[in-house]
């Protein structure tokens, strides 16, 4: 076996490329030219998957939307529909795709907060919904802050949907960017809660008082990342379409994956899910304890 004494021996080793170099090196490139090719199917599919019901222009005629039907690609357009909270208390639903989307809607579905508004406006009590795919801690924070601003929309009580496996989604995306940069008054209020809460949450604190301070940069400037491992990210995607559409190819595959999975399961949108005894147990045994107590 030949002894190689330095880097460049090993490109100009014919093991190189008797090995799997070239099957990689031919895979990535047929990677690189479908994304190319298939990039404006990548970017329908993924405003297809929002599940959005509203376009472009003026609220839609009727009666007032009752959530952002932008799921935040709009927010600015459907923020006067949030009814007065000065007039009644105001119940705000906040959270991802779970809170908003039906899988095959049929005439008469309604989502959750339009359930709630429905249970509650007997009783002189509004809903409005503010959810968003996928939406990360700071676009919550954002939402609560915009509303916090003004007494008209300050609600009496926000509920949060969590959905703990979205948490690796950081960030806000460019048009909820576009909202707080428009929105001073919200901008002050996520100040005043970080004077307040540094201390506490000085992680998160940091990440906000990072985007308030590059607000002024413009959307893209504002989601650079600085990193040494963000600059190579950059520069490798002004050449390679892989690199530039990855966040758009992984939402394509994770969607593949679930579309797979439901065909695999036989899982439709009225399959029932069984609770999960062990937990459900668990925790009505502790509130038949706490209610002892």
């Amino acid at each position: 076996m030949p002894r190689l004494t330095s880097p460049w021996d090993i490109l100009f080793d014919r093991r190189l490329v008797r090995g799997p170099l070239p099957w990689v090196a031919a895979a990535f490139l047929a990677a690189n030219l479908t994304v190319a090719r298939q990039k404006a199917d990548l970017d329908a599919q993924r405003a297809a998957n929002l599940l959005t019901t509203a376009s472009a222009g003026e609220l839609p005629v009727g009666p007032p939307p009752r959530y952002d039907l932008s799921v935040g690609e709009s927010l600015e357009r459907f923020w006067p529909a949030i009814p007065d909270a000065t007039k009644e208390p105001l119940v705000v639903l906040s959270g991802m795709s779970q809170m908003y989307a039906i899988n095959d809607p049929q005439p008469g579905d309604e989502i959750i907060v339009e359930h709630l508004d429905d249970k509650l406006r007997g009783t002189g009590v509004r809903a409005f919904g503010l959810a968003a795919p996928n939406m990360d801690n700071e676009e919550a924070l954002l939402y609560l802050a915009a509303l916090l601003a003004q007494p008209k929309t300050s609600p009496s009580v926000l509920v949060y949907g969590v959905c703990f496996d979205k948490f690796r989604n950081v960030d806000l995306r460019p048009r909820l960017l576009d909202f707080r940069r428009a929105r001073r008054d919200a901008q002050d209020q996520l100040r005043a809660i970080c004077a307040t809460r540094s201390a506490t949450f000085p992680r998160a604190c940091e990440k906000v008082a990072g985007t308030l301070a590059s607000l002024d940069k413009g959307a893209e400037a504002a989601q650079t990342d600085d990193s040494f491992e963000g600059e190579v990210r950059a520069a490798a995607g002004r050449v390679l379409p892989v690199v530039a559409e990855r966040a758009t190819l992984n939402a394509a595959l994770q969607m593949q994956a679930f579309l797979l999975r439901n065909e695999m399961l036989g899982i439709k949108s009225t399959t029932k899910r069984p609770i999960i005894q062990s937990r459900h147990g668990h925790r009505t045994q502790e509130g038949r304890h706490h209610s002892r107590g």
